[in-house]
Order: C-alpha cells, then sequence, then structure tokens
C-alpha cells in the first residue's frame, strides 16, 4: 500500500469516525432515556404533533405524541420515515468500516515500523562492515581514516 492510498484511507477514516461518533452520541442519549423513561416520567409527558414531522404517524395523530414514544421511534429510525432505517443501517455499515479501516492502518503501520527498523538496523550494520574495511569509521558524526583495530595512544 502506499503512503498516499494510507493517506487518503486515514481520511476517510476520520470522517466515517465522526459520523458514526455523532450516530453512537445519539444512540446513546435516545438509548439512555428510554431505560429510565418511567423514572423520568416521558409516559406521561407528551411533545405536539408540530414539532415532529409530518409524515411521522400520520395515520393516528391526535395533535400529540407521548414522550417515550418518539423517544423509541427516533432510536429506530422509524422517527424518519421510510428512510429511518436504511440510514441507521448505512451509518451502522460505516461504523463497521471504520472499525475494520482503523485495524487495518494499526497493524499496517506497525508492520511498516517493523520493517523501517529491521531496514535501519540492517543498514547501520551494512555501513560499518564496509568502514571497518574500509579504514573509514564514523564516531559522533565525525569521520576519521585509520583501522579500527588500531592501537589508540
Amino acid at each position: 500500500m502506499s503512503t498516499d492510498n494510507y493517506r487518503i484511507g486515514k481520511k476517510l477514516h476520520l470522517i466515517i469516525g465522526m459520523i458514526g461518533a455523532v450516530w453512537l452520541l445519539f444512540m446513546s442519549v435516545t438509548g439512555i432515556l428510554i431505560n429510565h423513561q418511567e423514572p423520568l416520567g416521558l409516559g406521561d409527558r407528551e411533545i405536539s404533533d408540530r414539532f415532529l414531522p409530518t409524515s411521522y404517524r400520520a395515520d393516528v395523530r391526535t395533535g400529540s405524541t407521548r414522550w417515550n414514544v418518539v423517544l423509541a421511534d427516533l432510536h429506530s429510525g422509524r422517527i424518519f420515515g421510510r428512510y429511518g432505517y436504511m440510514i441507521s443501517d448505512i451509518i451502522g455499515g460505516l461504523l463497521i468500516l471504520s472499525v475494520l479501516s482503523g485495524a487495518f492502518m494499526y497493524f499496517f503501520t506497525k508492520h511498516l515500523k517493523t520493517n523501517h527498523d529491521q531496514t535501519e538496523a540492517s543498514g547501520t550494520a551494512n555501513h560499518l562492515n564496509a568502514s571497518a574495511t574500509s579504514g573509514v569509521v564514523s564516531q559522533n558524526g565525525k569521520r576519521w581514516s585509520g583501522s579500527i583495530h588500531a592501537k589508540r595512544s
């Protein structure tokens, strides 16, 4: 995989992850409210139908709808009509793609780092071997000629 493809993949992973994060936040809040609807009294409270989409529950409108019904429909996507399920499914699929691409990028970069470290290590060893045979050794960034095996005074 080239670095350009990796960068594009990383940007897509970020965008998909941000969309998914907003959706997960929405699902978390509605899920918590559904779980605690009785203590919050959401079954007794109503919201005016004028605040709801016109296509939402058009067949059973009475002027207001209980909050617990609206929350359940928000959580499931029903409030968005026939496209609500599709939107939820698409975002769920994008989240799966985000998790898989994140795992791939993690292992890909780990593999690249391992290969880079091995290449760097073998390059250093080759450089020292070549320097020792030619009589030129690099020490602290300075070059001097002479044999590695020569006695120092």
